[in-house]
């Protein structure tokens, strides 16, 4: 079969741990098909990656167009009614180069990556089904920044949110298939207009967040929930002033770790609650992982968000959270996780957790085996690989009346 990807391309992670979704989706297809990536790329100097594209996949389209055009042309864009983000994407020679080769050869789907590049996908022959994979809708960054700002900057991403999100929509009509990374996601999109969002979640590199062996010592709590915006932070100050001062009087000396990448400015406030501490710019959570006695995950965690507590449940930490926590990941409480619905019930469950090491290691277990079956990066993507490549068949069995149009689902 002869699949065009629609994506964003560089760079090329070189470790596999890094490899996002659409590259793990592209090498797994190329396994068995024939696979051309389509991209736009303002690297102005890209012949490394390039030859790393090239040298695995073989076939590519791409196009160099400079930053500072780009920016000039998404400012125009914006101004005059469009989206910035196709904008930043749109490139008149990719756009040539794509017609020329469909020409010259047809292709049996086009499967889309990302929201910059579904304005080449919606050019394609109408004969060719698509598939849109949206992961965790592009738009719903913009409305998430929108959200964080005051006035004039709010506007602009709030504005810049509803045009790429009606360009997702445009794009959800014209799929055979859509899918998207949580149900979260899947309610971000209107997909009123043909089969709801098929969910396939991301993964977790399960060699990576390995288990280890846990020497006793000072009680270290890992608070693993994701701390994205302010709101984030406050939500985490208060469980924390609930929860921290309750779990020391049991354990004395429990220390409560903050630990992130890109944490705000505004998670240092975390620091001023007794036993807890900030880590900032932590760039591999492993260590982390494996000194921590325990983890706790109080806040929502649809989607991405989700990523520390499958990390940590991997890594054989056993984990407390709240139902908002677990929702979605299929876990079961008191098996593979423990669930409560209050800071006072969350205290108790930690503190419970601290003076039973055999309970911890019960958990863990149970907790890291969950991980592999149903989390692990082969699991997800094979399973968003065959949503992909069976796709064709079904499409041209509804397009002969053989299938109704809900077996796209």
């Amino acid at each position: 079969m002869k699949i065009l990807m629609l994506g964003r391309w560089l760079p090329v992670s070189r470790r596999e741990v890094d490899a996002t979704r659409e590259q793990r989706l592209a090498r797994h297809l190329a396994r068995t098909h024939s696979v051309t990536l389509a991209f736009v790329t303002d690297d102005p100097n890209p012949a490394g990656a390039i030859s790393s594209l090239r040298e695995e996949f073989g076939n590519l389209e791409f196009a160099v167009v400079t930053r500072g055009w780009k920016a000039l042309s998404s400012a125009v864009s914006l101004a005059t009614g469009s989206s910035a983000t196709m904008a930043y994407a749109r490139s008149s020679a990719l756009e040539a180069r794509l017609r020329d080769r469909q020409r010259a050869e047809s292709h049996d789907l086009v499967c889309v990556t990302s929201s910059s590049m579904i304005q080449y996908a919606l050019d394609a022959d109408p004969a060719v089904p698509i598939v849109m994979d949206f992961d965790e809708v592009d738009s719903n960054w913009w409305t998430q920044q929108a959200r964080e700002r005051s006035f004039p900057g709010a506007n602009f991403y709030r504005t810049e949110a509803a045009r790429l999100r009606f360009a997702e929509e445009a794009i959800a009509r014209r799929a055979a298939r859509c899918i998207v990374s949580s149900e979260a996601a899947a309610r971000c999109v209107d997909m009123s207009a043909g089969p709801p969002a098929l969910v396939v979640p991301n993964g977790v590199d399960v060699d990576h967040f390995i288990p280890a062996l846990r020497m006793p010592g000072t009680p270290v709590v890992l608070f693993v929930s994701a701390l994205e915006r302010d709101a984030d932070v406050a939500q985490a100050v208060a469980f924390c002033r609930a929860t921290v001062p309750a779990v020391r009087r049991r354990h004395p000396g429990t220390r409560f770790l903050v630990v992130g990448r890109d944490l705000p400015a505004s998670a240092r406030e975390l620091a001023r609650v007794q036993g807890v501490e900030v880590h900032e710019r932590v760039a591999d959570m492993r260590p982390h992982l494996h000194r921590a006695t325990l983890a706790v995950a109080p806040l929502a965690a649809d989607g991405g968000r989700a990523a520390g507590i499958l990390e940590a449940l991997c890594a054989g930490l056993p984990v407390v959270t709240t139902a908002a926590g677990a929702s979605g990941l299929g876990a079961h409480h008191g098996r593979d996780l423990l669930v409560q619905d209050s800071a006072a019930g969350c205290a108790g469950s930690i503190t419970e957790l601290l003076g039973n090491p055999t309970l911890r290691a019960e958990i863990g277990g149970h907790a890291a085996a969950f991980v592999r079956a149903g989390y692990s990066w082969d699991v997800t993507t094979a399973r968003l690989a065959e949503a992909v490549e069976s796709i064709v068949p079904l499409a041209q069995a509804v397009a002969s009346g053989r299938a109704p149009r809900a077996e796209l689902a």
